[in-house]
């Protein structure tokens, strides 16, 4: 295995941890927000629509270090 290839391997599961990391913040986001009394639901839709691109992203760079 090449010195490129480590690396590459490396910062796709740095890469992946940070987006864990967003959606996590962002579910905490969602959840605050759902707590008031009149929720922003265009917000919480927006964090949604985050959440589900993270966690797109999060696939492709799972299948990258698998190969």
């Amino acid at each position: 295995m090449g010195y490129n290839r480590l690396v590459g391997k490396k910062a796709l599961k740095k890469r992946i941890a940070s987006l864990l990391k967003r959606i996590s913040d962002h579910e905490l986001k969602i959840n605050l927000e759902k707590l008031k009394e009149s929720p922003d639901y265009g917000l919480l839709q927006h964090w949604q629509t985050e959440i589900d691109a993270f966690k797109a992203n999060i696939n492709k760079a799972k299948k990258r270090v698998q190969s």
